[in-house]
């Protein structure tokens, strides 16, 4: 049905209370209308969410454009979409060891607040190839594949 099937206060919407109509009552119809259809329709549509996936790699290249210059891993870290990462949970686990694996990025704190471990030996600490290969062990070690 169209919106123009609809507009005519008398058509199929003439029985819905609180709508008000162009005989004299508050507000345009039409606009009203239109704002309770397209309210309708958002209700009757499914909710689409992102994949963990989607939602991970869309946070990762927002976190790397806006903290790509920065030397302070506080910084770093503090980034909303760094802390929205943690914020999905195990589910990005695969990614994050991925990209541990592939590109030595900052991710440590990140697993570590996601897992509640922190498996990188004291000598290693700093030496983001070092670290890396000590996350990447005990993911292994604890059946985590990507």
């Amino acid at each position: 049905m169209s919106y123009a099937a609809v507009l005519d206060p008398r058509g199929p919407a003439a029985g819905i209370e609180g709508l008000p109509y162009a005989s004299g009552d508050s507000g345009d119809f039409g606009t009203v209308l239109k704002k309770w259809f397209e309210a309708k329709l958002h209700l009757d549509t499914a909710i689409i969410r992102q994949s963990a996936p989607s939602q991970f790699y869309e946070l990762a290249d927002t976190w790397r454009a806006e903290t790509g210059f920065s030397s302070s891993v506080s910084e770093m870290v503090s980034h909303p979409a760094y802390q929205r990462i943690i914020g999905l949970g195990p589910a990005v686990l695969p990614m994050l060891l991925r990209e541990v694996q592939e590109r030595h990025e900052h991710w440590y704190p990140a697993l570590t607040a996601i897992t509640g471990v922190n498996p990188v030996k004291p000598q290693n600490r700093g030496r983001m190839g070092a670290m890396a290969d000590d996350w990447i062990r005990w993911a292994k070690e604890h059946g985590y594949t990507w």
